[in-house]
């Protein structure tokens, strides 16, 4: 997982990266502003990065503090998004990833590589916990929705008010078609149980169909016997139908229930 999330790094880095101008940047404080006249009297500090001027507001100076960043530092960022291509080609790069960009040597690479990981990886725990906090609000507040059914709860509220008994007392034909690409859905262990669960729940009055899109030999002949290993005693009358390279009217799986002239298209994914 480490070498994953730096490679992300590494590809940023190779993608954008650009030399700065040969020279070394020398960085230097030159003077405490307190004096500045009105024009000026918003800079905090001045640093001179490659003999330039760089004047760094007070609300610089909190940007870096938060970026885990020196004054120094910030300033260098604020000089390659002035004065080098780097500020044209990505102009809302951020601080970090700009530095680790232009660095000159592996030391200083590895630094921001390290430092861009840390703010990547705790960025994704608190975004991963307030969508967590998001689900459990949604579901206080609509428990009843079909996302937080399962797939035999999804079926139900599909059907719900739409089979009738006829006058013998039967319950009216149901047609049930499952549409599915059997290349992807054959190395998806997840899709091949909800296929599972759509011939486990067929009913002697259903009428199941499978739409197969871009359908190879081996995978037909593998998502069938992934079906009839585990339900032999389902497979009777059901039909399979392929649909070739065609585009489906949604994202696949999909399943859609038609009953008594009504009909509810339920997601799979």
């Amino acid at each position: 997982m480490k070498s994953a999330k730096l490679s992300f790094f590494i590809a940023s880095a190779l993608f954008s990266a650009v030399s700065v101008p040969a020279q070394a940047s020398s960085v230097k404080t030159v003077t405490s502003q307190a004096s500045y006249s009105n024009t000026v009297s918003n800079i905090a500090q001045s640093l001179s990065i490659n003999d330039v001027n760089i004047g760094l507001t007070k609300e610089d100076l909190i940007k870096a503090k938060n970026f885990n960043l020196s004054n120094q530092e910030y300033a260098k960022y604020k000089y390659i998004m002035e004065y080098t291509p780097r500020g044209k080609w990505t102009p809302d790069i951020d601080p970090v990833i700009a530095l680790g960009n232009s660095a000159k040597t592996e030391e200083e690479r590895t630094k921001y590589a390290k430092l861009a990981y840390k703010q990547r990886t705790e960025r994704e725990r608190l975004e991963t916990a307030f969508a967590i906090t998001m689900i459990k609000v949604e579901k206080q507040n609509d428990p009843n929705s079909p996302r937080w059914m399962n797939w035999e709860q999804k079926k139900e509220f599909a059907l719900k008010d739409t089979i009738v008994m006829d006058d013998t007392g039967n319950a009216n034909t149901e047609l049930v078609n499952i549409y599915v690409d059997p290349s992807v859905c054959v190395s998806d262990s997840q899709c091949l149980v909800d296929m599972g669960r759509t011939l486990q729940a067929k009913q002697p009055h259903t009428q199941l169909k499978y739409h197969f899109y871009n359908a190879t030999d081996a995978s037909t002949k593998q998502f069938k016997y992934s079906l009839s290993s585990k339900h032999p005693n389902k497979l009777a009358g059901v039909s399979f139908v392929d649909n070739g390279s065609k585009q489906p009217a949604r994202s696949l799986p999909y399943m859609t229930v038609s009953s008594n002239g009504q009909t509810q298209t339920i997601s799979l994914r």
